[in-house]
C-alpha cells in the first residue's frame, strides 16, 4: 500500500509535470509567434528605412551639388564686395588727401593773413612811433618859439629905443645945420657919426640880436656928443680956408683937413625889418648811455590783482587778432589744473576754433577734429578771456558750455586772476611785444603824467627790441625800436625773451637783468607796470 501511494504521487507529480511543461511550451510558441511578427515588423520597418535612408542620400547629393553652386556665388560675391572695399578705401584716401591739401592751402591762407596782419601792426606802431616824435618835436619847438617871442620883443624895445636916439640924433643935425658956416665940425666925429648912420640904416643881410641895438644906439649917441662939443667951442669967425665956395652944395661942409663928408640930406633912414624867428633845431645825436648795471631789486607781485583780464579784454574789442594770439599762449598755463586729463573745444565767436588737451603736465593746442567735442566753450574773445587770463565768474557769463561739469574744476581753478609770476614759474614766456603791450594797457595815463617824456627800450635777447614811450599826455605806447627812428632811448633794460615775466614780476635773479642809461627812468616804468599788476579792479 506505501508503494501504490509512492506511485500515485509520484504519477500525479508527472502528471503535474506534464502539464507544466505543455503550459511552458504553449508559453513559448505563443512567445515564438510574438517574435515572429515582431520581426516581420522589423523588416518592414527596416525596408522603410532603407527607403527613407536613400532618399535622404538623394537630397544629400542634390544639397551638395547645390552647395557648389553657392559657394560660387558667395566666391563671386565675395570678390565684388573687396573690389567694392577697394574702390571706397582709394576714394576715401582721396577724399582724406583734398581735404589735407584744403587744409593746408587754409593753414597756408591764415599764416599769410597773420603775416599781413603783423605787417600791419608793425605799420601801425611806427606810425604811432611817428606821431609820438612829432609830439615830442612839436613840443620843444613850441618851447623854443615862446623863448624866440620873448628874445624879438626885447629887440623890438631895443629897437624902438635906438630908433627914438636916432630921431633925437638927427633933430640935432638940423639945429646944427645952421651953424656949420661959422666953424668946421670934427672930422672924427662927423666920420663916427656917418658911419653910426650908415650902420643902423643898412639893410640887415641876417638877424639883428638884442645885443647889436644898444651898440649902434651907444655909438651914435658917443658921435653926436663929440660932434655937439666941437661946434659948441669954436667961437672965432670961419677961416678962409674953411670957406664954402660957390661949387659947394648946400649943407655940405668942407673942413680945413679936406675931409670929403657925406651930405646930411643924402642919409635916407631905412626901418630896420622885423626880427624873424630863428629855426628850431632838435639834436638827433644824443648823449652816450651810460654804463650796465644790475637791475635794482623790487618787491616781488605775488598776489596780483585781474589787470591781466581787463586788458586783454580790451585788447580783444580794438585788436581781436593780437589778442586771441596772446589767449593762444597763454593756455598752457592751465597745466596741472584738473585730477585727470581733460579735452575741450574752445570755439572763438569770429575767430579760430582750438581743441585744448589739458593733461598734469603739460597743454596741447591743436585743431578740431571730424566732430565736435562733448566738451565746448563758445563765445565772444572778451567772454572767453577769463579762462585763461583769471578772474573768471561761476558760470562765464556771455559763453556757451557743453559738459558743463567736466569744466567745473578748471573754472574753479581760474577764479584767482592769473599773474606774471605764475606764468615765469610754468616757465611760459609769450612775445615780449605781446607781453609789453597787454600790461602798458593796464596802466592808467594819469599815473604817467610828468613834465618830460620817458623812453626805455626793452631789449630782450633772442627776440625783437621794444621802446615803452611815455609822453606824458596820454597811454604808454609800445613801437618797435628802430635805429632809425631819429631818437635814442633814455635807458635800456637788457634781459633775455624767457626771463621778461619773471623780471616784471619782480620775481628775477639778480643777474637776470641789467640797465644801461639812466636807472631812474627804468625804476619809474618798473613802478607803473608793478601798479597796474597789484591793482584792484
Amino acid at each position: 500500500a506505501e508503494l501504490a501511494g509512492e506511485r500515485d504521487a509520484a504519477v500525479r507529480a508527472a502528471a503535474q509535470e506534464r502539464e507544466a511543461a505543455a503550459s511552458a511550451v504553449a508559453h513559448e510558441r505563443a512567445r515564438a509567434g510574438e517574435l515572429e511578427q515582431a520581426l516581420a515588423a522589423r523588416v518592414e520597418i527596416e525596408a522603410q528605412l532603407r527607403h527613407a535612408l536613400d532618399a535622404v542620400n538623394g537630397e544629400l547629393s542634390a544639397v551638395r551639388a547645390g552647395d557648389g553652386e553657392r559657394a560660387v556665388r558667395l566666391a563671386a560675391r565675395v570678390e565684388s564686395v573687396v573690389a567694392l572695399a577697394t574702390g571706397l578705401r582709394d576714394g576715401v584716401r582721396r577724399e582724406l588727401g583734398a581735404e589735407q591739401d584744403a587744409l593746408t592751402a587754409s593753414l597756408a591762407a591764415m599764416q599769410e593773413r597773420v603775416a599781413e596782419l603783423q605787417a600791419g601792426v608793425e605799420e601801425a606802431t611806427a606810425l604811432r612811433e611817428e606821431l609820438e616824435i612829432e609830439r615830442a618835436a612839436r613840443w620843444v619847438a613850441e618851447a623854443e618859439l615862446d623863448a624866440e617871442r620873448r628874445r624879438g620883443d626885447e629887440d623890438r624895445a631895443a629897437r624902438a629905443s635906438a630908433e627914438q636916439r636916432l630921431a633925437d640924433v638927427e633933430a640935432e643935425l638940423e639945429a646944427l645945420r645952421a651953424q656949420t658956416h661959422r666953424a668946421g665940425p670934427d672930422p672924427t666925429a662927423l666920420a663916427s657919426l656917418r658911419a653910426a648912420l650908415e650902420h643902423l640904416q643898412a639893410p640887415a643881410a641876417g638877424e639883428t640880436d638884442a645885443a647889436t641895438t644898444p651898440s649902434l644906439s651907444l655909438d651914435l649917441a658917443a658921435a653926436a656928443e663929440r660932434l655937439r662939443a666941437t661946434v659948441a667951442a669954436t667961437d672965432e669967425p670961419e677961416p678962409k680956408s674953411a670957406s664954402r665956395d660957390d661949387s659947394t652944395p648946400e649943407g655940405v661942409v668942407e673942413s680945413s683937413l679936406d675931409v670929403p663928408v657925406v651930405p646930411v640930406e643924402a642919409i635916407e633912414v631905412v626901418e630896420a625889418p622885423a626880427l624873424a624867428p630863428e629855426p628850431v633845431v632838435i639834436a638827433s645825436v644824443p648823449a652816450p648811455l651810460a654804463e650796465r648795471q644790475p637791475l635794482t631789486p623790487r618787491e616781488p607781485i605775488t598776489n596780483p590783482g585781474p589787470w591781466l583780464r581787463d586788458a586783454l579784454q580790451g585788447l580783444a574789442v580794438d585788436e581781436p587778432d593780437i589778442a586771441e594770439l596772446l589767449v593762444v599762449s597763454l593756455l598752457s598755463a592751465q597745466a596741472g589744473l584738473v585730477k585727470d586729463s581733460l579735452t575741450y573745444e574752445l570755439a572763438v565767436q569770429g575767430g579760430t576754433t582750438h581743441r585744448v588737451v589739458v593733461s598734469p603736465d603739460r597743454v596741447r593746442v591743436e585743431l578740431p577734429g571730424n566732430g565736435p567735442e562733448p566738451v565746448r566753450v563758445a563765445g565772444p574773445l572778451a567772454a572767453l578771456v577769463p579762462l585763461v587770463a583769471g578772474g573768471a565768474g561761476r558760470r562765464l557769463p556771455g559763453t556757451r558750455i557743453d559738459g558743463r561739469r567736466h569744466l567745473r574744476r578748471l573754472i574753479k581753478a581760474r577764479r584767482a586772476p592769473l599773474g606774471l609770476a605764475e606764468l615765469a614759474a610754468a616757465d611760459i614766456a609769450p612775445s615780449p611785444g605781446l607781453l609789453l603791450t597787454v600790461l602798458a594797457r593796464a596802466v592808467e595815463p594819469r599815473w604817467t603824467v610828468r613834465r618830460h617824456p620817458l623812453t626805455v627800450d626793452v631789449a630782450s635777447e633772442g627776440s625783437d627790441r621794444w621802446r615803452v614811450v611815455a609822453s606824458g599826455d596820454g597811454p604808454l605806447a609800445i613801437v618797435p625800436a628802430t635805429s632809425d627812428a631819429g631818437t635814442s632811448p633814455s635807458a635800456v633794460l637788457h634781459t633775455s625773451a624767457h626771463r621778461l615775466a619773471a623780471v616784471l614780476a619782480g620775481t628775477a635773479a639778480p643777474g637776470d637783468a641789467s640797465v644801461e642809461g639812466d636807472p631812474r627812468d627804468v625804476r619809474t616804468l618798473l613802478s607803473w607796470l608793478d601798479r597796474a599788476q597789484r591793482h584792484q579792479s
